[in-house]
C-alpha cells in the first residue's frame, strides 16, 4: 500500500497511485504519528524489510549506472553542456 502525505491535493497520486492520500504537512504529520505510536509494540515483518533493502540496493545500482554512463567516459568526467 502506498500512503502519500502532501499539502497539495493535486500532487497526491500524480506520479503513482496512492492507496491513501493525506492532506497535511509531512513533517507535522510524521511528528504527530510518531507521538501517537510511541510506546506501542509494532509488528515487523523481517521478510518485508529484507525485500525493501534489496529493492533499494537495486535502485541505487541503477541510478549509479545511469549516472556513470552519462557523466563519465573512461574514468574521466565529461561535460555534455
Amino acid at each position: 500500500k502506498l500512503i502519500q502525505v502532501d499539502l497539495s491535493e493535486q500532487v497526491i497520486g500524480r506520479n503513482m497511485r496512492a492507496d491513501i492520500g493525506i492532506l497535511a504537512d509531512a513533517r507535522e504529520f510524521l511528528t504527530d504519528l510518531a507521538a501517537e505510536l510511541e510506546g506501542r509494540a509494532l509488528a515487523a515483518d523481517p521478510a518485508w524489510l529484507d525485500d525493501m533493502i534489496r529493492a533499494h540496493a537495486g535502485y541505487r545500482a541503477t541510478v549509479e549506472e545511469i549516472a556513470d554512463s552519462r557523466y563519465t567516459r573512461g574514468g574521466q568526467l565529461t561535460n555534455e553542456a
